[in-house]
């Protein structure tokens, strides 16, 4: 790639150059999954397709919950491939819990128009980070894994809401059956 031009301008008979995600690779339903962890590295390689003007630089940059955008590296034009060392994040912007949309665009940004030949901005591939806990174990007598929510801990605590719905219900039948007699 290092013969091509930097700045070129070719007819609309020319497709768009593209970039192709090998690393980290997706299920069709899974997102690559990471952990939150100052030991953990994310590894990103790529292809390019159809370029014919070489990116002056690259950025690699991850959008996350609620638009929080990281830069994770600005790169020479012709690199295809990337280590993330999570432990580079700056702690005042933490990772957030979620899934992050990975971004891989040349000089003129993340929202360029696709032109003949230069890189059309990538943004396929999405990424997901998560915060272990640790174990904790049961310490109370009202724990219910099956509960959702622990609701109606008790079950004195659903006589209350079943008895009124039986009420209702039994009001209901003998009004209808009133008004078929009638």
């Amino acid at each position: 790639m290092g013969n091509l031009p930097t700045s070129a301008s070719y007819g609309v008979t020319v497709q768009v150059g593209g970039a192709t995600f090998l690393a980290p690779t997706a299920s069709k339903s899974v997102s690559p999954l990471y952990r939150v962890d100052a030991k953990e590295n994310v590894t990103f390689s790529w292809s390019f397709t159809n370029l014919l003007v070489r990116p002056a630089n690259l950025t690699l940059a991850a959008v996350g919950p609620q638009s929080a955008t990281y830069i994770i590296a600005a790169l020479n034009g012709d690199a295809t491939s990337y280590v993330w060392q999570l432990n580079s994040v700056v702690p005042k912007t933490p990772l957030m819990n979620g899934y992050y949309q990975i971004q891989l665009y040349d000089q003129r940004g993340p929202t360029a128009l696709p032109s003949p030949g230069w890189l059309m901005p990538q943004s396929r591939l999405t990424i997901a980070f998560y915060t272990p806990e640790s174990y904790q174990p049961v310490t109370n007598s009202n724990y219910c894994p099956t509960c959702f929510y622990s609701a109606a801990q008790t079950l004195k605590d659903t006589f209350g809401p079943l008895g009124i719905a039986f009420g209702v219900a039994c009001l209901t039948s003998g009004l209808f059956a009133y008004s078929l007699v009638n």
